[in-house]
């Protein structure tokens, strides 16, 4: 039953009701009714007039008009006492809607005393539609005598705020079973609802995140599975028994079996039972680290540390019975507590890895022989061609010291630059081949780095002052006397440097710098430079200079001479010597070739 209209309080709220009609008696809230003994005591009262004294008064008046014993007023007081005790409303109303007792718990909800309301009716306190709603459902309890259970908002008085109310109205009844009133009993269940409502917000909350979380599983599973089905190497799962969890496509096809297969089987079946036993003792001590323990528990203890390898070669076998060469890449599968909870294999098959490192050996080989054979041929050559030369180059010597015509004369000049140039070019050709072939040796030893500089440049002189050049020297103060080095490779790259700058210059200067870049106790590196004023070299042909058989411009090679070989050398001897050559130059302008190298300090 509700007490009091939503109305009744200074500002309206919205009332939600929900009633449920049960034979029977109860109070709200414990699924039992009053005792038995008590609705009856209070039945006896329910066809009397008021008694504005309350419950006792009322008990004591029906108790003088039916003749009771004197045991009722006892009866009565107990009775108010007990009323009075009850934290939940309770109220009694007769035949006619009257109230005829209400006890304090009630009278403080409606906002009137308990002496004021008995004998009132519904619309005597409360507004006229809302007591029309009560007074329905009162006639509807002691019409049908059956029990009325209701839930509603309303506005509590005495508190002065809104609460819900639950409550049982139940038919009192006379000795003579007749039908004489109704008892009314509510209790607030405000809290109840509040914390039913937060547990249910609780529990919608928890039911979104376990739904997200399940999606999250959900996409996470499929993406895993994306991945297995995708990925181009075959991907093993085992679990700690070592019986095979999971098998993707690449796995099914590299060894020609389905995952129904092989799922629940020994991995070990997979490999090459000959290769298995051979390698197997050895490669343990192989595997990652923390396979061990998983593959061999009782050994953790005995493996003082585990060697990483994040991979290594075995023998498998297909379903065919075709051996094949794999690569395995071992790790340990962990649970979210980080437990062991088998291993993940990723096999790749080396079948066309092998076979092409095979035809790459095979071919290396044959390289290496043709190699070989031209160096050998190379060498021959160029000692089958230094004979002859050097007896022209002698003999031609010898004509010009005789007395000949003067165009005779020239023809022996001729024939002895011709020779001499052959001679270097077969040199240099001779130099390349030891290079390539690993043959090159270089000498340590101790010379003079000023003499050596001055010799190299009077070697040139001839040349430079034949076409009017200058050929300079700068060379710091603070240069070493002696170094230890090879110094007949050191004017090996000093003269075709020099000799280039002579010959691809036509007028100005030729200069060699040589300065300290560091110097640390016994070790210095040294810059030497060569700069011309020549016909400098194109941009584009710079990153070629170097390469064998290359000129920078094939028209001043044929106005100049010159095989393409002497830079080449000159870069591989640097390289050899632990240094670096650069290049700087622009057309027209000259070139300048730096050489930085190491040496120790004699």
């Amino acid at each position: 039953m509700v007490l009091v209209s939503p109305d009744f309080a200074p500002k309206p709220l919205s009332m939600t009701t929900s009633s449920s009609a049960a034979p029977g008696r109860g109070t709200p809230g414990d699924g039992g009714g009053p005792p038995r003994d008590f609705l009856a005591t209070l039945a006896a009262t329910a066809g009397e007039p008021a008694h504005p004294g309350g419950a006792a008064e009322a008990f004591a008046g029906t108790g003088a008009a039916q003749g009771a014993d004197a045991r009722e007023p006892h009866s009565a007081a107990l009775l108010e006492l007990v009323l009075e005790s009850s934290p939940d409303p309770i109220w009694i109303k007769d035949l006619q809607g009257r109230f005829t007792m209400v006890n304090s718990a009630a009278a403080a909800v409606i906002g009137r005393s308990r002496r004021a309301l008995v004998g009132l009716r519904d619309r005597d306190v409360l507004p006229a539609a809302f007591a029309d709603k009560l007074e329905a459902e009162d006639l509807r309890v002691m019409r049908d005598g059956e029990s009325l259970r209701l839930e509603e908002a309303l506005f509590d008085a005495g508190r002065a705020e809104h609460r819900i109310y639950a409550s049982v109205k139940v038919p009192l009844r006379a000795a003579d079973g007749r039908i004489a009133g109704m008892l009314g009993i509510a209790r607030d269940v405000t809290e109840h609802k509040a914390a039913d409502q937060a547990l249910a917000e609780l529990n919608g909350t928890l039911e979104a995140q376990v739904r997200e979380r399940t999606l999250a599983l959900q996409q996470f599973a499929a993406r895993e599975r994306a991945i297995l089905a995708c990925a181009a190497s075959a991907i093993v799962a085992t679990d700690l028994q070592g019986r095979i969890t999971s098998f993707n496509p690449a796995a099914e096809t590299l060894f020609g079996l389905t995952a129904a297969q092989v799922l629940g089987c020994p991995v070990l079946h997979l490999h090459d039972a000959r290769d298995l036993q051979a390698q197997l003792p050895q490669r343990l001590e192989e595997l990652p680290a923390g396979t061990m323990p998983v593959l061999r528990p009782a050994a953790e203890t005995d493996v003082p540390g585990i060697p990483v390898a994040s991979s290594s070669e075995w023998l498998f076998v297909h379903a065919g019975g075709r051996r094949f060469p794999g690569l395995l890449s071992l790790s340990v599968l962990r649970d979210a507590q980080q437990q062991p909870v088998g291993l993940l294999g990723v096999v790749t098959d080396l079948s066309e890895r092998k076979a092409l490192e095979d035809e790459l050996r095979r071919r290396t080989s044959q390289a290496e022989a043709a190699s070989a054979a031209k160096n050998a041929f190379l060498a021959n050559m160029s000692h089958e061609l230094r004979t002859p030369l050097n007896a022209i180059i002698g003999l031609g010597h010898v004509l010009q010291q005789m007395a000949l015509p003067p165009q005779a004369q020239a023809y022996v000049g001729h024939i002895g630059d011709a020779g001499a140039h052959l001679l270097q070019l077969t040199n240099d050709v001779l130099d390349l081949s030891r290079i390539e072939a690993g043959q090159l040796r270089f000498e340590a030893v101790v010379f003079e780095l000023r003499p050596l500089l001055h010799e190299v440049l009077a070697v040139l002189q001839p040349q430079a002052e034949a076409k009017g050049l200058r050929l300079l020297a700068e060379l710091a103060p603070e240069l070493p006397r002696s170094l230890v080095s090879d110094p007949l490779r050191l004017r090996q790259v000093l003269l075709n440097l020099l000799s280039n700058a002579v010959k691809f210059t036509d007028a100005g200067d030729v200069t060699l710098r040589a300065r300290v870049l560091v110097r640390d106790g016994r070790q210095v590196l040294l810059r030497l430079d060569v700069a011309d004023t020549g016909i400098g070299i194109d941009p584009l042909a710079l990153p070629h200079l170097f390469e064998p058989f290359t000129q920078a411009d094939v028209s001043a090679t044929r106005r100049h001479g010159g095989s393409g070989l002497g830079l080449s050398i000159v870069r591989r001897l640097v390289d050899l010597m632990g240094g670096t050559l650069l290049v700087s130059s622009q057309p027209g302008q000259g070139s300048t070739f730096s050489l930085k190298l190491p040496f120790d300090v004699g």
